[in-house]
């Protein structure tokens, strides 16, 4: 066992005061039909369904309205305003749906002809095309591989064409048997089912990353991967007072002192990101430390993990007399079930309502994942008493994260007089930590928020950080903090701790015995508070010189100080 660290401080008193999987589905039209292995599972999803029992009725044409629908249905996405289209009347069954696809962006404005939509017209497989694709761009971004030659292709209405060609690019259609694709063709039921399987594939496919020097989207700069904590190093070795980054997005890997980036021992230095975003490529790591550091300044940057660190998942059914709900985990976002290097038996949980707000009604609450089980493609049914019967809506969202595996995106640790300007923080376990030495830290314009939408996702981010937004602490003089959001945290949104220890025995007036972990928090000068054992302040005192002691048995129970358990000794 480790001893104690126990030291006689000398003071100058100053006086004063999921179901299972569903049933399996058949149906007798399809027997020996070419689409029968796109379909089936389409309707064990409850995504597609027939006509009538054990009828599909593949051959039969598909409408505006029931393709919308169908890819409607698929996403989940939500009605965003009420009868979007002169004839897409308020009522109708398919007025929700094609009212969230209008909002979404998917109806190509040529599929409006003076302010209707002909919901009951059929689809042709071009105007298919093109709804599929915009949907397929708006969740994964811009569909860059393309394929022509259609022999049929001089048929093509002039806005389809390129649809046509990213569809065929990305495996979504292939065309017929003669190389023609038939772009004026009524499509059908079992041609639709075919699209949407090959669409709803591509989505569970990874998306594609960006390689160095593309655009992205989310962050509007390229992509650079160089050697940043070099350029600094070497910018600071060559005696520049400050270095100012190329905007962009800067593609960092972790470093064996689990950060991505460390600004260590520098003074009077000042790193200006330009705009840039860090995109940390470890999800247990920091982004930024600064260690060691003299007024060191660093603005104009945002921190950001690659592959998102915390899960998110919509309720989509709630049964409190089951004690279950339902949940789909949208695109873009990590499926924890699948993923078990995440899972935990506990994974910390928060509830936000659909309008954003945190946890209406839910404290305490734990989702156990191992309760989990599959009711689909990223549905699934939990299993947990202690939410259900707080009020968990649907519509809701939960989200989180195991704790444990993220550090703080950005700490400052053991420095003096350090500045951070203008910083986005997206991701991690804490948004800041700031801990031991001088402190005196300034933060202007520190945003601790849940960032721009993911690559591929089709909801925004709920989560911020997967535990708390800031924690500052052990330092001598505490920060300033001004212009700052800190929100959306997955726990407490802003810590601040102190330092106090007990005091195991009074020598004389001037002379205590008090147990420590860290004997360097504690320095000749330094200005302490004395409080009684139930926490009423008796004296204030410096310390004048301080001895550690060995082998020293305490004489009373340290291990309990106002209810917290402090001075546990560890192997």
């Amino acid at each position: 066992m480790r001893k104690l660290l126990c030291m006689v401080l000398t003071l100058v008193l100053l006086l004063g005061t999921v179901p299972a999987f569903a049933a399996s589905v058949e149906f007798a039209d399809l027997n020996g039909h070419w689409a029968r292995n796109y379909v089936l599972p389409l309707a064990q999803d409850g995504v597609i369904s027939g006509k009538a029992p054990g009828v599909f009725d593949p051959e039969a044409n598909i409408t505006r309205a029931e393709f919308v629908t169908l890819v409607s249905k698929l996403t989940n996405l939500h009605p965003d305003e009420k009868a979007p289209y002169a004839d897409v009347v308020e009522g109708a069954w398919f007025a929700p749906t094609i009212s969230a696809a209008k909002a979404y962006g998917v109806i190509d404005e040529n599929l409006v002809v003076g302010g209707n939509f002909s919901p009951d017209a059929p689809i042709t497989r071009e105007e298919m095309t093109s709804v599929i694709v915009r949907l397929a761009e708006a969740i994964r971004g811009a569909l860059l591989n393309k394929k022509e030659g259609f022999t049929d292709a001089s048929t093509f209405a002039g806005w389809t064409a390129e649809y046509i060609a990213k569809a065929a690019g990305e495996g979504i259609v292939t065309g017929n048997p003669d190389g023609s694709f038939n772009a004026k063709g009524n499509a059908t039921r079992a041609e639709a089912a075919v699209m949407i399987k090959r669409f709803r594939d591509l989505l569970n496919k990874p998306v594609r990353k960006l390689e160095a020097g593309e655009y992205h989207p989310s962050y509007g700069a390229p992509i650079y991967e160089v050697d940043l904590q070099k350029m600094i190093e070497d910018a600071y070795a060559a005696g520049q007072k400050s270095l100012t980054l190329e905007k962009g997005a800067y593609r960092l890997k972790i470093r064996t002192d689990a950060c991505h980036l460390a600004l260590i021992g520098m003074k009077d230095f000042t790193l200006d990101g330009n705009g840039s975003t860090l995109l940390c490529q470890s999800t247990s790591g920091t982004a930024l430390t600064l260690t060691d550091c003299e007024n060191v300044t660093v603005k104009n940057l945002n921190m950001e993990y690659e592959k998102i660190n915390h899960y998110q998942a919509l309720v989509t059914k709630v049964d409190p007399e089951g004690y279950f709900f339902e949940i789909l985990v949208p695109n873009g976002y990590r499926d924890y079930f699948d993923d078990n290097s995440s899972l935990t038996d506990n994974q910390a949980v928060r509830v936000i309502q659909a309008n954003g707000d945190m946890d209406h009604t839910i404290t305490d609450s734990t989702v156990v994942f191992s309760k989990m089980e599959k009711l689909g493609n990223r549905r699934y049914r939990v299993n947990n008493m202690k939410i259900t019967k707080k009020g968990i809506r649907e519509g809701d969202w939960i989200a989180g994260g195991n704790k444990p595996a993220v550090r703080s995106a950005v700490t400052i640790n053991n420095s003096k007089q350090c500045n951070m300007d203008n910083i986005g923080v997206w991701g991690g376990c804490v948004g800041i930590g700031m801990s031991q030495g001088y402190g005196d830290h300034h933060l202007n314009n520190y945003r601790v928020e849940p960032g721009p939408r993911p690559l591929g996702a089709t909801y925004d981010r709920v989560l911020s950080t997967i535990a708390d937004c800031a924690h500052i602490n052990y330092m001598e003089v505490g920060p300033t903090i001004e212009n700052s959001v800190f929100r959306n945290a997955g726990d407490d949104g802003f810590n601040c701790y102190g330092t106090f220890y007990r005091v195991a025995e009074r020598k004389s007036d001037t002379e205590l015995i008090i147990t420590a972990r860290d004997q360097n928090l504690f320095k000749e000068g330094h200005k302490l508070r004395i409080y009684s054992a139930d926490g009423v302040f008796n004296n204030a005192a410096v310390v004048q010189s301080m001895t550690r002691l060995e082998n020293y048995t305490p004489k009373t129970d340290l291990k309990i100080d106002m209810g917290v358990v402090l001075f546990v000794p560890s192997a």
